[in-house]
């Protein structure tokens, strides 16, 4: 009796220590969680990359996919900025083994906007919740325009110019939100590498920043290391959307094809986009559709068609002038259906303005984010319902060369933690930018179970009277704030629930060689920096030599924790260096100075260097200087919107790798020490 009292104890304290050890529940419904594992139950249809279009009268049809024998829709929860509603009276249909379809009618009172859809499902006895992110747009009536903001070649998971592509795409998302066309379009290349689930994972979180739809299609990198078509559906399926689609945008048809890893459409989609024009044929809709892989390139107005397409052939991509029965069997349904007014592309990270047979705009779009040896950006385009495409060109006609918007002088960086109690916008801009305004609009997304009134803003720079105001965005803060854009500038927003008040530490934990020759070396500089408050700013190294009258900087960029800089090759018998780490609340460290020696050159001395193995310096203490910037804080106003209250969504959190490890361990040695005791006794 005794052995099972002590035992039941033990379990109740692993108990406690579980509901310690686990983390609270996952934020940001309306930014990034999905809710139930997608092998469990997922939202095929709609999507954040394929959102549905309703006015308030029409039914909402929700397309599920589920792991089960049995399946059960309790209720439907919808959000958007300031705004929550919930239907119970549903309909489920389960057409075949593993699909649901669930119906119900939308809110009389819902208003226009994009909403994030939840669905509570009870599968099998077990409930679970079921989220997809930003794909109800909700329409007083159906548009007779629609501003277009096209995107393509996002790349996720690479690092171009000591930038990664998931922070490139933070601007982009700022421009749209700034910008608020109607629909973003992205033409493919999503992820780098299409088996890369992180990176889907990554660009889903960012994507769903977004406060306008988002459609996407795939690319020829979202097949790279896929080897099956099954594989794809569970990567780029699972994450982003379908292979190909058509939605119906009311006096609109947006339709997305898949020109996979071949560069060229395959017959089941061709056959399939006939049969699809053929049933708008009588609609009078006017149809945009979109690929990966541009059929034509280059600027200007083509001559000839898909019966007489000897001149179009200059102007075709390879893969398509590679695979002419393709290209003219894809050119014959442009020929046959004249609502088609634009076919939209990517891939080769450059710009094209094309108009065929005077009626079809074939418009290609340079990199968002990939390499490129133009510029990277995005397009603009409003369409009309009488079938007028225009053609917003940055450039000074409509067939310029320039016809993107450049990006690649203005840089935000997003930086969190990972309770978003921390939000920080960290803008800097060069001389080229996309458009100059003095209401730039940024947004902050902040852990909504506290309270509003905790969070302060802390300004850098040249901000010294920034107003905001909020709303309810799910179980999170929507922040609004407006500040200038211009060339040449920084700034720094920072939302915050504490103050960053310690100074960050850094170290130069050793370089490479260790003994350089004067005049041939290249020294590598390995730093170790930190920050326990916001985060880091900037790592640099300063180094000069002997008699000069100041130092020379060198930016320190990061690799996997550490940061490098590099000492350029110099004739001279010693360098004096330190290594300097500034915070996002404009703390400076540096460590002491260090002397390095170099060696003379000899007529024996090899003509290059090997690199030895690194050789450790002694650790250096940092020391703290006063900040070169005078950190400025601002009290600010307070527009609060008027939202309906709110129930809290009881979603369970996922729990990380570390978290179970530590759970698993500390379990152990408590069921150990009980069984233990209990034996003794």
């Amino acid at each position: 009796m005794k052995k099972l009292t002590m035992l039941l104890i033990g379990f109740l304290i692993l108990s406690t220590l579980a509901i310690l050890v686990l983390p609270p529940e996952n934020l940001g419904l309306a930014y990034f969680d999905t809710g139930a594992p997608p092998n469990i139950v997922r939202i095929k249809d709609p999507t954040y990359c394929f959102p549905v279009m309703l006015t308030r009268n029409s039914p909402l049809n929700i397309s599920l996919e589920y792991s089960g024998q049995s399946i059960q829709a309790l209720t439907i929860k919808l959000y958007s900025v300031g705004r929550e509603y919930e239907i119970s009276n549903l309909t489920v249909i389960t057409p075949s083994s593993g699909t649901a379809l669930v119906g119900a009618g939308l809110p009389p009172e819902i208003e226009s906007g994009l909403y994030t859809i939840l669905v509570e499902t009870v599968i099998d006895g077990v409930k679970h919740h079921v989220i997809s992110p930003r794909s109800l747009w909700v329409v007083d009536e159906y548009p007779t325009s629609l501003k277009i903001m096209h995107l393509s070649d996002i790349h996720i998971g690479i690092s171009m110019d000591n930038w990664q592509a998931s922070d490139r795409y933070e601007r982009y998302i700022a421009i749209a939100n700034f910008l608020e066309p109607d629909v973003i379009v992205i033409t493919g290349d999503i992820a780098d590498v299409g088996s890369d689930v992180y990176s889907y994972k990554d660009f889903m979180r960012l994507t769903n920043k977004f406060l306008r739809p988002t459609f996407c299609i795939p690319g020829n990198h979202d097949w790279s290391q896929v080897s099956s078509l099954s594989d794809f559906y569970k990567f780029y399926g699972t994450f982003v959307g379908p292979r190909y689609w058509v939605r119906d945008l009311g006096n609109f048809v947006l339709i997305g094809l898949d020109s996979g890893y071949g560069a060229i459409l395959d017959m089941e989609q061709i056959n399939w986009l006939n049969s699809t024009l053929s049933s708008y044929s009588k609609s009078g809709k006017k149809i945009l559709i979109l690929t990966h892989y541009p059929v034509f390139r280059g600027f200007g107005t083509l001559s000839g068609d898909s019966s007489n397409y000897q001149p179009l052939l200059r102007y075709m991509y390879v893969s398509w002038r590679n695979n002419l029965d393709i290209t003219l069997a894809f050119l014959r349904i442009i020929d046959s259906y004249p609502n088609v007014v634009g076919v939209l592309s990517g891939h080769i990270h450059a710009d094209s303005t094309l108009l065929y047979v005077r009626r079809t705009w074939f418009l290609t779009v340079t990199t968002a984010n990939g390499g490129t040896g133009q510029y990277r950006g995005y397009r603009l385009y409003q369409v009309y319902v009488n079938g007028t495409l225009k053609v917003i060109n940055y450039g000074a006609s409509t067939y310029s060369e320039d016809a993107s918007y450049p990006t690649d002088g203005l840089n935000i960086r997003v930086v969190t933690d990972k309770n978003l109690t921390l939000y920080a916008n960290i803008i800097s801009t060069r001389y080229i930018l996309p458009f100059i305004t003095n209401n730039f609009t940024l947004y902050f997304f902040l852990n909504r179970t506290i309270d509003i009134q905790s969070y302060r803003l802390y300004a850098r720079y040249n901000t010294t009277n920034v107003s905001y105001e909020y709303s309810t965005y799910g179980d999170l803060w929507l922040v609004k704030s407006s500040v200038p854009l211009e060339p040449d500038m920084k700034l720094y927003l920072v939302f915050s629930t504490y103050p960053d008040e310690t100074p960050p530490s850094v170290r130069i934990a050793y370089y490479s060689p260790t003994k350089p020759i004067s005049g041939k070396s290249v020294v590598t500089v390995y730093i170790s920096a930190s920050d326990l408050g916001w985060g880091l700013d900037t790592v640099k190294l300063l180094y000069r030599k002997p008699g000069d009258p100041g130092w020379r900087e060198v930016s320190a960029q990061e690799s996997q924790g550490t940061y490098i800089a590099q000492i350029p090759q110099l004739v001279t018998n010693q360098v004096i260096m330190k290594a300097v780490a500034i915070d996002l609340a404009g703390h400076v460290s540096e460590t002491p100075e260090l002397i390095l020696d170099y060696v003379e050159s000899t007529p024996t001395s090899p003509t290059t260097t090997t690199t030895p193995t690194p050789t450790p310096t002694p650790t250096e203490t940092a020391t703290t200087t006063l900040p070169t910037e005078t950190t400025a804080t601002t009290t600010l106003t307070t527009t609060p919107a008027t939202t309906p209250t709110t129930t809290e969504h009881p979603i369970s959190a996922d729990t990380t790798l570390i978290m179970l490890a530590i759970f698993g361990a500390v379990a152990s040695v408590v069921v150990f020490l009980v069984i233990k005791i209990a034996g003794r006794k």
